[in-house]
């Protein structure tokens, strides 16, 4: 039968509790304030949010999702994903890559267990990375040729073309509010995705023209 396994001896679990109790009464005092933020962009993607209403419903565009693997927050080391929020009007002026290294201000809340920074100002780039960024061009295409999956496979999940798809359905008093992915290649059928091994397989032609070439 199975045991399960303790990681953490008395002192060590004694410490996380005390880490989780100050970080839990950081957190309460700290929502809706503004804060100072620093890290390295992991991704950069469209944000979409679908409004159901009834039997009506719109997917909306208002900007776009930034993700960070961890940060400094007010100074203090944060190893979570945190979120940033930005509009499609600072994304097309500052131009947001991976492996951007960026600090700035911004105001905090939480979304169902989730740190997200939004309305940020004051953005300094410490490192600015030579990559392409999304566009807002790009995104428009991807709102209209996309897919909704109501399923969150870990490969779609860890995907540069999967973002989350929030979904609130108005049609009670109380908003519902759903979490679901959105594939932006149009891929409905994830087990049927090839993406990824499409890209390995350009990767390995172009390393091997790219070896044939060294050895003229």
């Amino acid at each position: 039968m199975y045991q399960p396994e303790v990681l953490l001896d008395e002192e060590g679990y004694k410490k996380f509790e005390n880490d989780l109790e100050e970080f839990e009464e950081w957190l309460e005092v700290t929502v809706g304030k503004w804060v100072e933020f620093s890290g390295t962009v992991n991704s950069v993607k469209p944000h979409f949010r679908k409004i159901k209403f009834g039997s009506k419903e719109a997917l909306n565009f208002p900007g776009f999702l930034i993700s960070f693997k961890e940060g400094y927050l007010d100074r203090v080391f944060f190893q979570d994903h945190i979120f940033v929020t930005v509009s499609r009007k600072t994304q097309q002026n500052l131009k947001f890559a991976c492996g951007d290294e960026v600090e700035f201000k911004a105001r905090l809340r939480t979304d169902r267990e989730r740190i997200v920074l939004e309305r940020i100002r004051y953005v300094e780039f410490l490192h600015k990375e030579k990559g392409d960024s999304p566009t807002l061009s790009q995104a428009l295409v991807a709102k209209n040729t996309g897919k909704e999956l109501d399923c969150q496979p870990e490969k779609c999940m860890m995907c540069e073309n999967g973002c989350l798809l929030d979904v609130v359905d108005k049609t009670d008093r109380s908003s519902n509010v759903r979490r679901h992915l959105f594939c932006l290649m149009g891929i409905e059928n994830p087990e049927e995705c090839v993406y990824h091994l499409a890209k390995k397989i350009e990767k390995e032609r172009v390393w091997k023209y790219s070896s044939e070439e060294d050895g003229l």
